[in-house]
């Protein structure tokens, strides 16, 4: 099984795992609620940018992060991102159902590069 979200219905954490574990400069951030699980990101960094690789929150209707989930990880990667001196934020993989959250709501912008997947980016300060 690959990583390609727009396939899946959830990331294979493990093979994430198998993908990532020897980046040396990657914020794993796990988002729990007294001893409830909520969400999972991973952050890597290269060049001027600081990309969220992944993002997952928990399935449940009751789950005390739901709509808050991606503000975290953000918020997140960007103090990763400035505190190792890097000028913008990049989601990637996009995913066309989120892009009102990522375009409209947090004002990133879609970049596509020649030759290379798309992502959305946020300049910061």
């Amino acid at each position: 099984m690959g990583l390609d979200r727009r396939s899946a219905e959830c990331w294979d954490w493990d093979l994430v795992h198998d993908r990532y574990h020897n980046e040396v400069d990657r914020l794993d951030l796990v988002m729990w609620v007294g001893d409830r699980l909520c969400g999972l990101a991973l952050t890597t960094l290269s060049g001027e940018a600081a990309t969220v690789r992944f993002l997952e929150g928990s399935p449940r209707q009751d789950c005390p992060l739901t709509g808050y989930r991606a503000l975290v990880a953000l918020e997140a990667t960007q103090n990763y991102a400035q505190l190792n001196g890097k000028r913008e934020i990049r989601v990637q993989p996009v995913v066309p159902r989120l892009e009102d959250l990522y375009r409209g709501i947090f004002g990133f912008k879609l970049a596509t590069p020649r030759g290379q997947d798309a992502y959305y980016r946020l300049e910061i300060p």
